[in-house]
């Protein structure tokens, strides 16, 4: 029974969504003190190296990886809280390669925009922005929708956490080909 209530928050956490937000948000827990959700060491090299060496091709040839080695090398006692947090390291390193990646696209549009740019064509660096969050959105919602779809089943967190790592690859892969498109003008 000593351990029960840590099992039991650890359950409650992996069933009520990505556990991200919380820990971004300094939550212990469900306000058990002294309790702090687990985490997990995840290496982002293989995945990094696979990305600069595919270029394009990228989220299909190195999607997942990652997870894999993070779920391999860590052990918290829980197998689907363990596999939802290794999605969401492998994750925030897809969303990182394609916000640096659309960061780089913006800046060259900008830098390289003739004078009177703006009064025929629109902002290279607000179009991004707004494309930027409108993808967030249909990403964020096209998720939630999967994970609701899944109704009770324990494994919704991590579907609806691979849903938002799989898009966040695929969104790099498409601002990589973008990227090579402007730079082969």
């Amino acid at each position: 029974m000593n351990g029960l209530p840590k099992a039991l928050a650890i359950a409650a956490a992996a069933a009520m969504g990505p556990v991200e937000a919380l820990a971004e948000e300094g939550d212990t827990g469900g306000g058990s003190p002294g309790f702090a959700l687990p985490s997990v060491e995840a290496d982002d090299t293989g995945l990094l190296i696979c990305a600069a060496t595919r270029r394009a091709a990228a989220p299909d040839e190195c999607l997942g990886a990652m997870t894999e080695a993070c779920m391999d090398e860590n052990e918290i006692g829980n197998a689907v809280l363990e596999r939802l947090l290794c999605i969401q390291a492998e994750m925030r390193t897809w969303r990182d390669l394609a916000d640096r990646t659309a960061d780089r696209l913006a800046e060259r549009a900008v830098a390289e925009r003739p004078e009177g740019w703006g009064a025929v064509m629109p902002d290279p660096a607000r179009a991004m922005a707004e494309a930027e969050a409108a993808w967030r959105s249909w990403t964020l919602a096209e998720c939630a929708a999967l994970r609701a779809l899944l109704g009770q089943s324990p494994e919704r967190s991590v579907a609806e956490s691979r849903c938002l790592r799989d898009l966040a690859a695929r969104r790099f892969g498409r601002l990589m080909r973008i990227e090579g498109e402007v730079n082969s003008e």
